[in-house]
């Protein structure tokens, strides 16, 4: 009773907004932005730049000392969401996009992860289930690594447009040194250093290039570490190879140049239009590779350059590779790293609905056919960009659908953008937490899963039911695309196996449970989203 009381008044005051005590109004506002941390994608633009600052100037307004010492940590908290929050909801809603925004962005995404470090200097999440305050508020394990997730996603996001944001300077000062001879090296590494990022010059520094006029090592900036695009630190590298081709007249070590040009070439990938490289034969795609780096770097371009050093600097005798180049994939670089793969489970969980379709699209082989098949069908549907691939534990794929909202029908909630609104998920415990799930969300949803497993038999599926947090793990771990090495797999005798999994939610606060009651048939879920009805034809 105690507790339904306390929640009450925190209740009503949040509503009146009525002078509150400082542990009520910390109270308040962590709970509020721990919750539009959670589910920051579904809300409006609107309404959080009504929350944010309205919850700046409630803990703004909290100015005894001896209580901020006495709750350092769930102020450090409450302060690193709010910085992390006010970054994001900039950044998403930006109208255009400039250095100086970038800039911005990145310093104050910095703030809110300095202020996660002062967390963990002074307290363990884990140690925060014994606190019967924390536990009644929401301050979790969970919620913390939520937000620390949340600051690595967006820096993320900012990596790229940084990367998106240099390349236009560095193709310039690429056509001054091509066409002017005008090597600007301390250029490329003062638009690097802006960022807080460094270029690599061993390459320079293994000729006669003046040592003094190498670039220094810039320092990083911040606690948040950023990574320079493959492709742009790769023009870097062309260009101190292309210098040293046309300028240099001395290398300390010609094997030692000769094992950059080979690398360089492994890197850049000529022969596949779309990808780069790394030195483990992995892709890399952290800007685009565009028409500028099919022509500049094509495979003849880069052959030409490693030709003119050959001829400039050739190996003498008793000088051998560190590499072995007739090894074609990793250019006798070191083995490639075991690489974790995805898969599906063996023995699927029992789903809501299930139906096999053998001699599944008979005259076509090819694995990426088949996916290619399956996946018009989902993104006509209105799945562009939400579909999860995995391995099976035989010849063959899946595929799924990421997690949606529906009607009990099986039809796709309406409009849209509530489609992939997932609201659920709480604990089911009474908290202060839950009130405010209450307040912010309506209740009762339906959730679906579609899996589709294209294989020589029917699927197997067990007894036991996968939880909603199975299911939100599994996507987790999973491809975007079908992987490379099964697109060219040929599998002649094919069943396509369509699992249904169908999570109902009574109530915010309730944990979703699988709907076992075989109302709704695969096919009519598959009626009920229009074209989808198209993936079950051969």
């Amino acid at each position: 009773m105690q507790k339904i009381a306390f929640s009450l008044l925190l209740f009503f005051s949040c509503l009146v907004r009525v002078q509150a005590n400082d542990s009520l109004t910390l109270a308040q506002s962590y709970i509020n932005l721990s919750l539009t941390v959670e589910y920051f994608d579904s809300l409006s633009s609107e309404r959080v730049a009504r929350i944010l600052p309205f919850l700046e100037g409630e803990l703004k307004g909290i100015s005894n000392q001896q209580f901020r010492q006495e709750n350092e940590v769930l102020l450090l908290l409450s302060e690193a969401q709010l910085q992390f929050l006010e970054t994001k909801h900039s950044f998403v809603n930006r109208k255009s996009l400039t250095r100086t925004q970038l800039l911005h962005w990145k310093a104050q995404l910095d703030s809110a992860n300095s202020l996660v470090n002062e967390i963990w200097k002074s307290s363990h999440p884990s140690d925060w289930k014994g606190n019967e305050y924390y536990q009644l508020i929401g301050v979790t394990k969970e919620n913390f690594e939520l937000l620390t997730k949340g600051i690595s996603s967006l820096k993320d996001s900012l990596n790229k447009q940084v990367n998106l944001d240099l390349y236009p300077d560095f193709k310039r000062l690429y056509f001054k040194a091509k066409n002017q001879g005008d090597y600007q090296f301390d250029s490329l590494q003062y638009l690097v250093g802006i960022y807080g990022m460094s270029l690599n010059f061993e390459i320079l520094e293994n000729s006669d290039f003046p040592r003094e006029k190498i670039p220094s090592k810039n320092n990083p900036k911040g606690t948040l570490r950023y990574e320079l695009a493959q492709g742009i630190a790769l023009i870097n590298q062309y260009l101190q190879l292309d210098y040293i081709a046309k300028k240099a007249k001395h290398v300390d070590s010609r094997p030692e140049l000769h094992n950059s040009m080979a690398k360089l070439r492994v890197q850049f990938n000529p022969e596949d239009s779309l990808n780069f490289n790394d030195l483990f034969g992995l892709y890399r795609q952290d800007i685009p590779k565009d028409e500028f780096f099919r022509t500049e770097f094509s495979a003849k371009n880069i052959d030409d350059l490693s030709k003119k050093l050959n001829k400039k600097f050739p190996l003498r005798p008793g000088e051998t590779l560190r590499l072995d180049l007739s090894q074609n994939a990793g250019m006798g670089l070191e083995p490639k790293p075991a690489v974790e793969k995805f898969y599906f489970p063996k023995v699927a969980p029992f789903p809501s609905s299930k139906i096999a379709i053998p001699d599944f699209l008979p005259a076509t082989e090819r694995l990426g056919d088949v996916d290619t098949h399956i996946r018009k069908s989902f993104e006509a549907a209105g799945y562009q960009g939400r579909l999860h691939y995995f391995y099976l534990h035989e010849p063959g794929f899946a595929v799924t659908t990421a997690i949606e909202r529906i009607q009990k029908d099986g039809s796709p909630v309406s409009p849209e953008d509530t489609r992939w609104d997932l609201r659920g998920n709480p604990s089911g415990s009474f908290s202060l937490y839950q009130v405010f799930r209450s307040i912010f969300f309506a209740t009762e949803s339906d959730f679906r899963i579609i899996a589709c497993l294209v294989s020589a038999a029917e699927a197997r599926t067990g007894s036991e039911q996968g939880s909603f947090g199975f299911f939100t793990r599994l996507l987790e771990n999973s491809y975007s695309t079908l992987p490379k090495d099964l697109r060219n797999m040929k599998l002649k005798d094919k069943t396509l196996t369509i699992l249904v999994y169908h999570f109902f939610q009574s109530d915010i606060g309730q944990v979703p449970v699988l709907d076992q009651s075989k109302r709704l048939t695969v096919n009519q879920h598959l009626e009920k989203t229009p074209s989808l009805r198209n993936l079950t034809a051969n």
